[in-house]
């Protein structure tokens, strides 16, 4: 893959095999991922040092790089098929890359299984939204599903802040400004700051990765706009707590205030095998299960004392019921029933499996 047509050949081929990311190490052939599967792609040859840097020389082909320098970035990179996020980094002075694809079409909410309300994040005017979770949980997913819902329904001028710009958006009822940070702007506190100036409805960050991000961000959420974001935590509660650890232990107090009043809503993905003998339609190998979170009346004192976070789970399945709220485990045992996953996927999964397989026996009647 001297040329960028060989690699776009390439890379036709991989986005033909439905597979999320491609990743070119030395030494070894291709490696695709599909689902929790990583599969290598065979060519005549296995890739020399030599092929990676000239694969990273395309990606990059408006930068010059030293590389005896270079330690990593990010780039999007597109073809005629499809967008890529590319991770380029050094592995024992190899170089080495990451290929996240992109599909050219955003999947709407109610193509990606997940529930019906997160639909009505797009009818919020104002305040703070997280989609969290680890690392290819399909955060970035929900959240383009979530502009588009707004771009197809409402009259708004969308400013999205990626590093780098991953899916683009076709203009319809939404004015959508895209903007990829160290290209178009500095850094994402300093986006922030300027997007305020931009006449903004919603603000959309790619990840919040730091406590001057977040700031800026609460702070616009303040303001009286919509924010989305990211973030790479694994619950409601370990979100919650990430972002009071942004903070001094004296400003703690405040900030639970803060968000007791702009936080409206933390969703948070972890993507579990679909079970395809019962779901054999499906051309998808994996679904989301979801925790939910949103402020309400009930809420705001629990998150503005900054107390006892640590119960927000029994809260979430107890009275945040009634205000659409829901724990993994409520939503496994849904997936379960629906036979979206089997058992074993209930078991390796669930938080708390042995509670679920007991209210199963005991709604079942067994």
């Amino acid at each position: 893959m001297k040329t960028k047509a060989q690699l776009d050949n390439f890379l036709s081929k991989v986005v033909e095999l439905n597979v999320s990311d491609v990743i070119f190490s030395v030494g070894r052939f291709p490696d695709c991922r599909k689902g929790n599967e990583l599969i290598d792609y065979k060519l005549r040859n296995t890739l020399k040092a030599e092929d990676t840097v000239n694969i990273a020389n395309i990606l990059l082909s408006k930068r010059d790089v030293d590389w005896d320098k270079f330690h990593s970035t990010e780039v999007s990179y597109e073809t005629a098929d499809a967008r890529f996020r590319a991770s380029i980094y050094k592995v024992r002075q190899q170089v080495r890359i990451v290929m996240r694809i992109i599909p050219n079409r955003i999947r709407l909410v109610e193509e990606l299984s997940l529930p019906e309300q997160i639909r009505n994040i797009a009818r919020l005017e104002s305040g703070l939204v997280l989609i969290a979770g680890k690392t290819r949980q399909g955060k970035s997913t929900t959240i383009a599903a979530i502009v588009e819902e707004i771009n197809r329904t409402r009259q708004a001028h969308i400013i999205t802040l990626e590093a780098p710009i991953e899916c683009i958006y076709e203009e319809k009822l939404s004015i959508i400004s895209q903007c990829e940070v160290e290209d178009d702007i500095k850094d994402y506190p300093t986006a922030l700051r300027a997007a305020l100036r931009q006449s903004p409805d919603v603000i959309m960050i790619g990840e919040i990765r730091d406590a001057s991000t977040f700031e800026e961000a609460l702070t616009a959420a303040e303001t009286g706009h919509l924010v989305l974001s990211t973030i790479h935590t694994n619950s409601v509660q370990t979100t919650l707590d990430r972002m009071l650890a942004y903070y001094p232990q004296m400003e703690k107090a405040a900030t639970a205030s803060r968000l007791s009043h702009n936080l409206q809503t933390i969703i948070v993905q972890r993507l579990l095998p679909r079970n395809k003998q019962l779901d054999s339609e499906s051309q998808y190998d994996l679904i989301p299960a979801v925790e939910i979170f949103h402020m309400s009346a009930g809420i705001r004192q629990f998150i503005s004392s900054g107390e006892k976070l640590n119960e927000i789970t029994n809260y979430m399945e107890g009275q945040g019921k009634h205000d659409g709220m829901q724990s993994f485990d409520m939503h496994i045992k849904e997936l379960y029933e629906q036979g979206l996953i089997d058992m074993n996927t209930l078991k390796a999964h669930a938080t708390n499996p042995g509670q679920i397989l007991a209210g199963l026996n005991f709604d079942r009647g067994f």
